[in-house]
């Protein structure tokens, strides 16, 4: 017979972040944008190989279950972040430029954009392409 003083939740979780009362929480804990930041630290971290929403529902310290009152799959996460990335993009110069000029600087600003590591890295070593090798005059 277990002892008094011992309990079954105190012996199944020995995790840093506490897990979370069952039932409904008094206020919401997930919305688009937790969902998208942990989206992007999970791909991050793990890659599109270990983004699942299994792996996703950890770092929000929920169950898989509560991400799909937000969203229908992972397709649909990935829409999101998608979209997210994409806003960042500058779109002004298709009103203002031919229409050759606007899609080049579009093309080159992208990468940057989406991959702001990569192009610092690419930036460092003048990668031929890239704007900093242009204003460089490398292009």
């Amino acid at each position: 017979m277990p002892s008094p003083s011992s309990t079954p939740a105190e012996s199944r979780s020995t995790d840093a972040t506490p897990r979370r009362r069952a039932g409904r929480p008094p206020a919401a804990v997930l919305d688009q944008d937790r969902i998208i930041a942990a989206s992007l630290k999970v791909v991050g971290s793990s890659g599109y190989e270990g983004f699942t929403m299994a792996a996703l529902a950890r770092s929000l310290n929920v169950a898989p279950s509560a991400l799909y009152n937000h969203v229908s799959s992972k397709r649909d996460v990935l829409v999101l972040v998608q979209d997210h990335l994409t806003s960042f993009v500058q779109v002004a110069a298709f009103n203002s430029e031919p229409w050759d000029r606007a899609v080049r600087d579009w093309a080159l600003e992208l990468p940057g954009r989406l991959f702001p590591a990569h192009a610092a890295d690419s930036c460092d070593r003048g990668a031929p392409g890239s704007r900093c090798s242009e204003d460089a005059g490398h292009v």
